[in-house]
């Protein structure tokens, strides 16, 4: 269990938003999750898509929508931190 509280403070975790490019910041690729690896100066970064969160914030979004994205968000969580641990 030390491991991972020490794995997990390497982690920095961000919203962003799908739309615009990770590499440019223009609107080209869609990424609902993506991260970059850690520098000298930085964290390891996992950016998750305010899209995939938005459906749980919206009280319009049917319970079984809600439990789609619960899903799909946790996805994108646990494969950015494989990627973040490997990297």
């Amino acid at each position: 269990m030390d491991k991972l509280n020490e794995l997990g403070k390497g982690i920095e975790f961000r919203i962003s938003c799908q739309e615009f490019s990770t590499t440019s910041g223009y609107q080209e690729d869609k990424a609902i999750g993506y991260t970059t690896p850690a520098t000298l100066w930085s964290k390891t970064i996992c950016n998750i898509s305010l899209e995939l969160i938005e459906p749980l914030l919206s009280p319009r979004t049917c319970v079984a929508e809600k439990f789609l994205a619960r899903e799909e968000i946790a996805a994108t969580l646990l494969h950015e931190i494989a990627v973040s641990l490997s990297s």
